[in-house]
């Protein structure tokens, strides 16, 4: 027997423990650098774009597990929830788009 069958109870429940505790973290760590002043920002910008995609393969690898444990988890969600609370600096700068 094997995939997320093969997992005993406690383990999946500590999986899915360990996995709210670090979106939570996540999703204030970037709660906290969103209401930073601007100017703060403009000179550590590419230190923040580097955290924030380190931040991102962390909750990909989020998805990818809770989707491999149930297809329809409810923390699917929360984690497209907290990677919407990011910058995305890189983007910022190339929007020539003036609606």
């Amino acid at each position: 027997m094997g995939g997320p069958a093969a997992l005993t109870q406690d383990f999946h429940n500590d999986i899915i423990q360990a996995t709210k505790r670090q979106l939570q973290t996540l999703a204030d760590k970037r709660k906290t650098r969103s209401q930073r002043p601007l100017s703060e920002l403009a000179d550590s910008k590419e230190d923040l774009a580097l955290i924030e995609e380190i931040e991102d393969f962390a909750l990909e690898d989020m998805t990818k597990l809770l989707y491999y444990m149930d297809q329809k988890h409810p923390l699917l969600v929360m984690v497209s929830s907290v990677k919407d609370l990011g910058f995305n600096l890189e983007d910022s700068d190339d929007d020539g788009d003036d609606e």
